[in-house]
């Protein structure tokens, strides 16, 4: 685990990107079908703020991303320093919430922030994300993009949590003997 937080650092720093490659389908997918993407970067400094509508999420909690954190105070902050992007390459953040009981309405507004990599020019935008644009389920998700292998490595993993948990909870929580 040191040697992947230390090259994320250095590819931090360095503003360049890093993988962690565990199988040969994943290298194919950062080697061969991302390849462009890793090496053409099409916005510098990166920058993405949620922020919930608490008269409609009761809480919220990011799962991942802890070491990319950026300071709301810090996010309209030019020079500080925020990702790149890369051709064709996107992110997804999971957020697990809990909502007040029916409750209907904006639940986030999304801002996003970027540099363009010729100009400079800044840009931000902001999309706001309503109660109506959840799907009921995963599976509802993946036959919505049943093309897309991103979205079906989603739900896979998102089921199979779903699985874990679900046997979590059907065993008491013991505590290990000494």
């Amino acid at each position: 685990m040191f040697i992947l937080r230390s090259l994320e650092s250095l590819a931090d720093k360095g503003n360049g990107h890093y993988a962690y490659v565990d199988t040969i389908a994943e290298a194919r997918r950062i080697f061969e079908e991302n390849l462009t993407g890793t090496l053409q970067v099409v916005a510098r400094d990166v920058k993405v703020q949620v922020d919930f509508n608490p008269e409609v999420v009761r809480s919220f909690r990011l799962i991942g991303y802890e070491n990319r954190d950026v300071p709301d105070e810090k996010f309209r902050d030019d020079k500080y320093d925020g990702g790149e992007f890369g051709a064709g390459h996107s992110v997804t953040a999971l957020y697990e919430l809990k909502l007040w009981p029916d409750k209907k309405g904006t639940m986030a507004t999304t801002y996003v922030r970027y540099k363009d990599t010729e100009s400079t020019m800044v840009t931000e935008f902001k999309s706001s994300i309503g109660t109506h644009d959840f799907n009921e389920s995963f599976e509802d998700l993946s036959r919505e993009f049943k093309d897309n292998p991103d979205v079906i490595e989603l739900v896979d993993l998102v089921s199979k949590a779903k699985k874990l948990m679900e046997k979590s909870d059907d065993k008491p929580i013991q505590a290990e003997e000494r």
